[in-house]
């Protein structure tokens, strides 16, 4: 099985590229003695089975430990899956964390340009509209003060203690999803108070019940969902202006070799 896997991997490293463009691109970074991550791919191998798998932990000074049928245990008690299910929460809390993050920084900038003290522009007046509307407040004021108040109503809804619902779930999710979120104890809290809980219990010897590090795991799904990307998508909606189809260039012919060419890259659009 695990000759199967390497053979697969050897597969998809050697193809690296579907185009062209990328295939000279790489080659140029290579050839400016770069790496990339195909090359420091191939330099981890062979990889961990044991943390491929998640049943490895290092989240007390007694580990690392290592789950096999030799050490069903690690030091502190957890089984293979209490520590599969604490790994895989880590990685959505810190995922919730992250576009909640992002959407506090949009929230913040939408504020900034609603009180003059930002220069960019609101792209999408409609859509700021539209959801203040929705949101059933008086939708007919002045851009500038829907701005605050929309960024208002997003830091809030971000920073909302655990046993304070959220709006944003309570009008746009549907029904009856509504109704099993909240009777299997689902219906999500905000994003801050979700992400205290979940790395809480990620702690040794906080939760040792994978079902409950699962559970969590999917209201911290619904937290990011209702709050964090959502937030996300609209803002920038807002800030940027609404998506549509056009033409433009793409890949390598955004680059212009006559020049110095900055291309910003993750979280933060509006630095783009």
């Amino acid at each position: 099985m695990k000759r199967g896997i390497m053979q697969t991997k050897s597969i998809v490293m050697k193809k690296r590229h579907q185009d062209a463009q990328s295939h000279e691109l790489h080659q140029a970074t290579v050839g400016h003695g770069m790496s990339t991550v195909f090359e420091r791919f191939e330099a981890q191998q062979p990889q961990c089975g044991t943390c491929r798998k998640g049943l490895s932990c290092q989240l007390c000074s007694d580990g690392p430990c290592r789950i096999s049928a030799k050490a069903p245990l690690g030091v502190c008690g957890a089984n293979g899956d209490v520590i599969v299910a604490r790994n895989l929460l880590q990685l959505a809390a810190i995922g919730t964390a992250a576009n909640t993050y992002q959407c506090r920084n949009l929230a913040n900038t939408l504020k900034a340009i609603g009180e003059g003290r930002s220069p960019l522009k609101i792209r999408d007046e409609g859509k700021l509209q539209r959801m203040c509307q929705g949101l059933g407040w008086d939708h007919t004021r002045p851009v500038s003060e829907l701005a605050v108040q929309f960024a208002d109503f997003m830091l809030s809804e971000i920073g909302k203690q655990d046993n304070e619902p959220m709006t944003l779930m309570d009008l746009f999710a549907v029904d009856k999803r509504k109704e099993v979120w909240k009777e299997k104890g689902l219906y999500a809290g905000s994003p801050s108070a979700e992400v205290l809980t979940a790395l809480t219990k990620c702690m040794t010897n906080i939760s040792n019940d994978p079902i409950d590090l699962m559970n969590t795991a999917l209201r911290l799904g619904l937290a990011n969902e209702y709050v964090g990307l959502w937030g996300i998508t609209v803002i920038q909606d807002i800030l940027l202006g609404t998506p549509e189809l056009v033409k433009g260039a793409a890949n390598i012919g955004c680059l212009d070799p006559g020049t110095v060419n900055i291309v910003s890259n993750g979280h933060q659009p509006v630095f783009a």
